[in-house]
């Protein structure tokens, strides 16, 4: 009898194991999802959240070029191309990190 109960406790632990698995993939997807529309909000915000700190910090610097830019520089042509680039920088580094 004392294997039977090795036994069990053994498929409990495994069981168990799995439950916490399922558990911490569950909110990684949810970790990463909202970090990708995070980043289409705010590219470099959901960058920080997902522990990717060094690019999303210069994800935000480039936002803030782009409004100075948009301030000093007369025209919108400036802004929108450093827009654009943070924002497409933002969406694949969340995109990298769904498939990661």
């Amino acid at each position: 009898m004392a294997r039977k109960t090795k036994r069990k406790t053994i498929k409990r632990k495994s069981s168990q194991e799995k439950n916490l698995r399922n558990k911490f993939q569950f909110w990684h997807l949810v970790l990463t999802i909202s970090a990708l529309v995070l980043n289409i909000l705010l590219p470099g915000l959901g960058s920080i959240i997902a522990g990717r700190i060094k690019t999303g910090i210069y994800q935000l610097v480039l936002i803030a070029l782009a409004l100075i830019a948009a301030i000093f520089i007369p025209g919108w042509i400036v802004f929108c191309i450093l827009w654009a680039i943070a924002w497409i920088w933002g969406i694949v580094t969340g995109v990298q990190l769904i498939k990661s």
